[in-house]
Formats: structure tokens, C-alpha cells, sequence
């Protein structure tokens, strides 16, 4: 955290140094927030809100990475009672195509779930929209599969047609099965 405070306030670093030390500062925070450092989670917060509308891109970007999982936990806490600023968070995450890695993925897939979980069924699919719109056609076969696994978790018409597969390969059933359970 020091160094990264001490590099972005160098007067004789380039602005790439700057924004590393700025980006170290986040990622430091995050871990000492992660290991209940109340104080840091505060500096954290208050430096991601800054960040959030910085004129660097991937500044504000990593800010609002930081800030959808403040969000994730208010309303996880009971300081929120809608999920409308998280599903805003979502939308806001993905203005730039190189904006679609596995830290906004897993931000999302973390969000969905909490949203599910606590009965937000709505904008759990929303956001579950706006992930298999940004995921799904991926150049990147991980993050592709990662989405597309995500999303069919629990799919009734892929249970059925799993099922129809594996009856068909043990009682050599045929391809009309297949296509009847893909379909229900």
C-alpha cells in the first residue's frame, strides 16, 4: 500500500507508473479488506469512489469492479433493500470490449446469485441477460464456457436432455428422443 501510495505520488514518474502505484493501492486495500481490515475497507470504498469517475479508463473501470461488490454486500448486509444499484453496476461494467475478463465475470456471477438467493428473481435474469450478452460469443473459449456454464446450472431443458442422452446411449434410444427432451 505504501509503495503504491509513494509511486502514485511521484513527481518524477510517467503517468504509467502513476496509475500502477494507484492500481496497487486498490489491490492492496482489497486484501486487507478481505482479511477484515474495517479501516481498509473504508480507504477502500472512498479511493474506488474516486476512481469511479477518473478520466483513466481502467481506473474507473477497476473502481467499478470494486464498488459492484460494495454494493453485492449492502445489500447482502441489509443496508440496501433493492437491487437496482447493483443492477446498475452491471451495466455500467461493460463500456469497453477489453472490459469483459474474469474479475467482471465473477463479479457478476457473485451478484446474480445474491440477488437470487435473496428472492431479487427479476434482476438476478437481468443481469443474467446482460452476462450471456456479454460472454457468450467471446473470442476467449474460457471466459465463453465459464458464462455458458454459469447460465445452464440447473437448466430444466438441459437436465432433460442429458437424461435422454443417457437413456438413449444405455437402452439404444432414438435421435427424436433426443430432440422431444431438448425441447421440453
Amino acid at each position: 500500500l505504501q509503495a503504491g501510495e509513494s509511486l502514485a505520488n511521484l513527481e518524477v514518474a510517467t503517468a504509467d507508473q502513476r496509475k500502477a502505484g494507484v492500481l496497487a493501492q486498490l489491490i492492496a486495500l482489497s486484501h486487507m479488506s478481505g482479511l477484515g481490515d474495517v479501516n481498509s475497507a473504508q480507504a477502500l470504498e472512498k479511493l474506488a469512489q474516486k476512481l469511479a469517475i477518473a478520466e483513466d479508463a481502467d481506473l474507473s473501470h477497476q473502481s467499478r469492479i470494486v464498488l459492484l461488490g460494495f454494493e453485492i454486500q449492502a445489500l447482502q448486509n441489509g443496508q440496501k433493500s433493492k437491487p437496482d444499484s447493483i443492477l446498475g453496476q452491471v451495466e455500467g461494467l461493460f463500456a469497453r470490449p477489453e472490459d469483459r475478463n474474469f474479475s467482471e465475470l465473477m463479479m457478476v456471477q457473485q451478484a446474480i446469485v445474491v440477488m437470487a438467493d435473496m428472492g431479487f428473481k427479476e434482476a438476478a435474469e437481468k443481469a443474467k441477460q446482460i452476462l450471456a450478452t456479454e460472454y457468450i460469443d467471446s473470442t476467449d473459449a474460457q471466459l465463453r464456457d465459464a458464462a455458458w456454464s454459469f447460465l445452464v446450472q440447473g437448466d430444466q431443458a438441459l437436465e432433460n436432455y442429458n437424461q435422454a442422452s443417457n437413456a438413449a446411449i444405455d437402452s439404444s434410444g432414438s435421435a427424436t428422443d433426443l430432440v422431444a427432451a431438448a425441447r421440453m
